[in-house]
């Protein structure tokens, strides 16, 4: 298939090992370069038997074959009505890209010409960009590469550590200043600017707390999050989320127990936001 970038072809077989696929980009850059000459000769019944066809052709009567090569050097010869070079040293160039499955065969994608010759100067940019980034020779960038990459999972997974004890220390506080009612400790808290994973991480940490109903909210220019979660032993009722408190913030989302989330478009009721939920908690008792 000719497509706009790449030309595909599939193969009867589920994969291609990279040692062939590097033979046949040899193979074919060599034919290239011996510049063949491709030439058309109509034939019929009677004296196609004359050719070495690669396969069948799927018409009679009169049919156009297409052969590279001359008689020193025999390469390929099939009937088809397409438009060919005329000499194999006018393609160029051959590039396998990529190999993929599909439908059980192996898809092999090629860049030709001056595809392949655009595709291997921006690769080459590209190979020295990042070689001058990480002031690294081409052949050191997989292993450069590849030690960076573990040095950002170590630094993220430090990050995520910090970011839980701070969770934790922060829950900590909340339910220190928590406001009690009867059987249950009130926590409502409003934040600006906040990581948004905050809310989440807050309010995983304050549900394990039995007796605790929290409210909290997040804005961040003029959009809100907002988390609400019950610990054990105390209820949420999700209806009056819905129909009294996301109106106040234009919010939608949801959940189930013990925690319910979603993000509201209107900052300007975050106070009467967390007002409602006081009443409600009220109300629980």
């Amino acid at each position: 298939h000719q497509g706009d970038e790449y030309t595909t072809i599939e193969i009867d077989q589920p994969s291609l090992p990279e040692a062939h696929l590097a033979e046949v980009e040899r193979i074919a850059n060599e034919i290239i370069e011996a510049d063949l000459p491709v030439s058309t000769v109509w034939v019929d019944e009677s004296t196609i038997e004359n050719y070495p066809l690669r396969r069948p052709p799927k018409v009679t009567g009169s049919i156009r074959l297409v052969v590279v090569g001359d008689a020193e050097r025999s390469i390929d010869c099939a009937a088809c009505g397409g438009v060919h070079v005329t000499r194999t040293g006018q393609i160029r160039l051959v590039r396998p890209i990529t190999v993929e499955s599909i439908r059980g065969n192996a898809r092999i994608s090629f860049m030709i010409g001056d595809r392949a010759l655009a595709d291997y100067r921006m690769k080459d940019t590209t190979v020295r960009e990042i070689g001058a980034l990480l002031s690294a020779k081409a052949g050191e960038l997989v292993a450069r590469v590849a030690a960076q990459d573990e040095k950002t999972a170590t630094l993220e997974a430090g990050a995520r550590r910090l970011k839980s004890q701070l969770h934790r220390l922060m829950a900590e506080s909340l339910l220190a200043k928590a406001g009690v009612l009867d059987s249950a400790s009130v926590i409502s808290a409003a934040f600006t600017d906040q990581d948004k994973d905050l809310l989440r991480g807050l309010t995983e940490i304050l549900v394990t707390s039995p007796g605790v109903l929290g409210c909290l909210t997040n804005r961040s220019g003029d959009s809100v999050q907002w988390s609400i979660g019950a610990g054990t032993g105390v209820e949420i009722d999700a209806n009056r989320i819905r129909g009294e408190l996301l109106p106040l913030i234009g919010g939608k989302g949801g959940g189930k127990p013990p925690i319910w989330q979603g993000v509201g478009t209107d900052p300007s009721g975050i106070e009467p936001f967390h007002a409602a939920f006081t009443r409600m908690a009220e109300d629980q008792e």
